[in-house]
């Protein structure tokens, strides 16, 4: 129907199942997500998470309320530490100006980046994924635990990554603002001058880029046949034509 390469998407070569992202205007985007929960039914649809994991700051003001620091102390002293992991600090604080004077090797720091450094790269909590979907054949949960989200929906407990190495297919709804601008632009057209486009079926431009290349050839020939002053003549008929 919209002459898609197939083998692009399947073929003998391919190990792991091809994505499928589909793109919709922002604000229609949770219009779609209940469309297909109530489609294919909520037991066998999910959002995917993802494991945000601890950093150098986050795992440091854990380390620091577990030692009974006050949330002044904590803020204080994750301000100063640099972003990434905690492994990086010590050699962070001796190569950036900005962070040596950071006194790593001095208490309470000195206890807490040893603490941070155990939980250091540990999945903190689960967030949702910006678009990822599951949809199963049958009940998700005969393939993966699931758990509600902070906002109420359904997510996995696994990442996109062992979602595919389970060969369950990971589609992607994404928000486009583009889309939304060309939906407003289409309403302000029919608002102002009365005329409904349809954006689905609008003909094709062909053949710009060779018109291109041939006013560019022209005006090239133009220049060795009769001399700088027609090859300007040329170039600006160029201009005008495109």
């Amino acid at each position: 129907e919209h002459n898609l390469y197939f083998e692009r998407f399947l073929n003998r070569q391919r190990k792991d199942p091809p994505d499928i992202d589909l793109d919709f205007c922002w604000r229609r985007r949770d219009e779609i997500l209940q469309y297909v929960f109530e489609k294919y039914g909520e037991d066998r649809v999910a959002m995917i998470s993802t494991h945000n994991t601890f950093g150098a700051r986050s795992a440091v003001r854990e380390a620091a309320r577990a030692l009974g620091l006050s949330p002044a102390e904590i803020k204080r002293i994750a301000h100063r530490l640099p972003y990434g992991s905690v492994h990086d600090i010590e050699q962070r604080a001796a190569s950036s100006p900005e962070y040596r004077d950071l006194p790593i090797h001095y208490e309470p720091l000195k206890s807490i980046i040893e603490i941070a450094r155990t939980i250091d790269g540990f999945p903190r909590h689960l967030s949702i994924h910006a678009g990822g979907l599951v949809i199963a054949p049958d009940a998700l949960t005969n393939y993966v635990p699931l758990q509600y989200a902070a906002k109420g929906v359904i997510i996995t407990q696994y990442d996109m990554h062992p979602i595919e190495d389970l060969g369950l297919v990971k589609m992607d709804l994404l928000g486009q603002r583009s889309l939304s601008v060309i939906a407003d632009t289409v309403e302000a057209v029919r608002k102002a001058h009365g005329v409904s486009i349809d954006v689905e079926h609008q003909p094709q431009r062909r053949g710009v880029r060779g018109r291109r290349r041939r006013n560019t050839r022209w005006a090239d020939a133009g220049k060795g046949a009769h001399g700088q002053g027609n090859a300007c003549r040329h170039r600006a008929a160029q201009g005008t034509a495109i």
